[in-house]
């Protein structure tokens, strides 16, 4: 919940025309200077959490002034109108990241930088959403009352709910600490060693249930999740969903992830299809490639069980490559380098620049923040 001070606080920080029209001109850059003209002339709207919120309908044709830390980039060598670079905003405040696109390489679009952004949301409807970029500053430029980022980040962990007060508000991140050992759910003894939980596969995929998934979890919580997932695929039988809810639970738990993240992942890889095999030979429900599945130690990609084992290890691989960022971060990059491969996040220096890629980053990241919001258990 965004409360009136926050309001305040955003509107009031950015709102910069006041402090920087009352600069020396002396001490201003030609870029300040450039961005201050365009700011007086375009108008913008301060991109608040509450602008967040509404309809991208009532964005269409407006400008809006944005401040964030980049996330992402492209690594576009020469960037065009047909081929322009893109870079990702991080806003306080705001569950989703911000795409932006502009003809012109920077400087200052760089990761971890924070910039103060004129961007233009376009009219036309577009699968992938992007704003275009009118001018650009960074905020260590600006004089040091203009500095808002931290206070609007501080501001937006004062106001997010308890249960996500340790992470960026509206983060969509893992809840986990991925760097502590995970606490598995409670199970009868069956003599494995906690560090090889892979039972024996079933003679075939979703007629078995392996004795380490039937753990103590509460018969509401699996009848809530087996209903989520058939809504998604009502083909499934009651044994394929009983194993999947059960071994996305188990798993999430062992290699330290939220379940809601590793449901929504699923959902947005392969609608949750045990035979779904992509373009590029991607299988199951995870979709993983066969030199990832054998990397993962995942024999059998069409077993439902050892599929999803594998895939949420890579997963949970991905994204402890990302360890100290920021939960945001560290789950978009670790999403991307899932659907792109941790190469790509290196060349980009970020998510990269593909469509599919971008595309699935914010399908997974939306996902996974409504399934946060709506309370599933």
């Amino acid at each position: 919940m965004i409360t009136t001070r926050a309001v305040c606080l955003w509107v009031g920080l950015l709102c910069l025309a006041a402090g920087l029209a009352s600069a020396d001109d002396t001490t201003q850059t030609p870029q300040i200077r450039d961005y201050l003209a365009l700011r007086q002339t375009l108008k913008p709207v301060p991109f608040t959490p509450e602008v967040a919120q509404a309809a991208q309908s009532s964005w269409r044709g407006r400008t809006f002034e944005i401040v964030g830390r980049i996330i992402g980039r492209t690594n576009a060598c020469v960037a065009t109108r047909n081929k322009p670079l893109t870079f990702m905003l991080h806003v306080p405040g705001v569950s989703e990241m911000l795409l932006v696109d502009t003809t012109k390489d920077d400087p200052a679009i760089a990761v971890d930088q924070v910039v103060h952004v004129l961007a233009l949301f376009p009219e036309a409807a577009s699968p992938v959403e992007h704003f275009q970029l009118k001018a650009l500053v960074l905020e260590s430029d600006l004089p040091s009352d203009q500095h808002t980022y931290q206070q609007a980040m501080a501001e937006a962990r004062i106001t997010a709910p308890a249960s996500v007060s340790a992470a960026d508000v509206g983060a969509v991140a893992t809840s986990h600490d991925l760097n502590r050992k995970p606490e598995l759910p409670s199970a009868p003894a069956t003599g494995a060693a906690a560090s090889s939980p892979a039972p024996p596969a079933p003679p075939r995929p979703g007629t078995e249930m392996p004795r380490e998934l039937a753990s103590n979890v509460p018969d509401q919580k699996i009848a809530t999740w087996k209903s989520w997932v058939a809504g998604i695929n009502p083909r499934l039988s009651d044994a394929e969903l009983e194993i999947i809810v059960r071994s996305v639970l188990y798993y999430s738990a062992y290699f330290g992830l939220d379940h809601r993240l590793s449901f929504a992942m699923i959902k947005c890889e392969s609608g949750f299809n045990p035979r779904c095999v992509s373009h590029a030979g991607a299988m199951g429900l995870t979709q993983l490639m066969p030199g990832t599945a054998k990397a993962v130690g995942c024999g059998d990609p069409w077993d439902l069980e050892k599929n999803i084992r594998g895939g949420l290890k890579y997963l949970s691989d991905q994204l402890r490559a990302f360890s100290g960022r920021s939960n945001y971060e560290q789950c978009a990059l670790g999403l991307a380098a899932y659907n792109a491969g941790p190469n790509a996040v290196k060349r980009a220096g970020g998510v990269p620049n593909i469509p599919e890629t971008v595309r699935h980053v914010k399908k997974v990241t939306d996902l996974f923040y409504q399934l946060w919001k709506s309370g599933m258990p």
